[in-house]
């Protein structure tokens, strides 16, 4: 059975100069051929250097959604917010320094993606040397620039994204992402209106939902 697991850029997938494509599956390397004929366009990619398919590499995948993908909410439980603690526990455990904010719909205890977004902050001056110390917590990054660090996988059934970036920097999403979190964790009324954004768009096309997110989030960002 295919194993559908994840998006993170559509725009990053089509500017991407590589070509070797990767899809998770419940099966081996040998298999996937007599898999490919059946699989949708709700397919996630692995983009790396050769063209061929190849079997999934489970240590650290970084995924990409194809065109058609839909958005369909997960009930918060109470899992989210564990293995949320757990992996900042395995952050400040090879980097007690380091502040980690953990944002996003399931810190607010919401419906959404069923995944964790922690940001990790640091000088960006540190970034390659705090990237060299998470690998023990981490692994290797699946992006690596002079301004940040994403790590990009699945842990059971949980979408974990980590970004490590400099949130002094003039370009970081950091300091509006707070602001937006703080104002909707303070107000249980733009809380049940985020949650009602999130089961309205149930079924919708991942572009529409996110236009939809977006609206609502820049509007909390100006009160």
């Amino acid at each position: 059975m295919v194993q559908i697991i994840r998006f993170l850029d559509k725009d990053r997938f089509q500017r991407s100069s590589s070509t070797e494509i990767r899809f998770q599956f419940d099966c081996t390397y040998s298999t996937i051929s007599t898999i490919t004929s059946v699989i949708t366009t709700e397919v996630f990619v692995c983009l790396q250097s050769s063209k061929k398919l190849i079997g999934f590499n489970p240590v650290r995948p970084y995924y990409y959604r194809m065109k058609h993908d839909y958005y369909h909410v997960h009930e918060w439980t109470t899992g989210l917010k564990q293995a949320a603690n757990k992996l900042i526990s395995r952050i400040h455990e090879v980097a007690p320094e380091l502040e980690v904010l953990f944002m996003g719909a399931a810190a607010l205890e919401l419906p959404g993606k069923n995944d964790i977004d922690l940001d990790i902050l640091c000088d960006q001056t540190d970034i390659n040397r705090y990237v060299h110390v998470l690998t023990p917590a981490l692994g290797d990054p699946q992006e690596l620039t002079d301004t940040m660090a994403v790590w990009s996988y699945m842990r059971d059934g949980i979408e974990i994204d980590c970004i490590l970036s400099d949130p002094s920097t003039p370009d970081s999403h950091v300091p509006k992402q707070k602001k937006v979190f703080e104002t909707l964790k303070a107000n249980p009324e733009l809380q049940e209106q985020y949650k009602k954004l999130k089961y309205d768009c149930d079924g919708l096309l991942y572009e529409q939902y996110e236009a939809k997110k977006k609206a609502f989030l820049q509007s909390v960002e100006a009160l």
